[in-house]
């Protein structure tokens, strides 16, 4: 089973089983006996089922936040290469009409 679990206190970093920080806004674990001596020991919060679900949609909203920001940076990236294409295209002409 799935839980997620945050750290207790925002500065007090937290290990995971395999030895690494546990992210400061929360990660979703399998549920351990690891897990829960944590959380006895006052290291860590295990997130009820409201608490999940509002972890979870924030994360998505995120994701959809910066799948958007992408989304115009690269639709910018493209305006430009297609200006500097087009630029480039009638330079090549007005040499071309000056060579001749």
């Amino acid at each position: 089973m799935l839980i997620i679990v945050k750290p207790a206190k925002e500065n007090v970093k937290v290990r995971k089983e395999n030895g690494a920080h546990l992210s400061v806004d929360g990660e979703q674990v399998e549920s351990s006996s690891f897990w829960k001596r944590q959380a006895k020991a006052g290291d860590v919060v295990i997130l009820n089922d409201d608490e999940s679900k509002a972890w979870r949609d924030a994360i998505e909203a995120e994701k959809a936040k910066r799948r958007e920001e992408a989304a115009k940076v690269k639709a910018d990236l493209k305006k430009e290469a297609d200006a500097k294409a087009k630029a480039e295209k009638a330079a090549a002409k007005k040499t071309e009409t000056q060579g001749e």
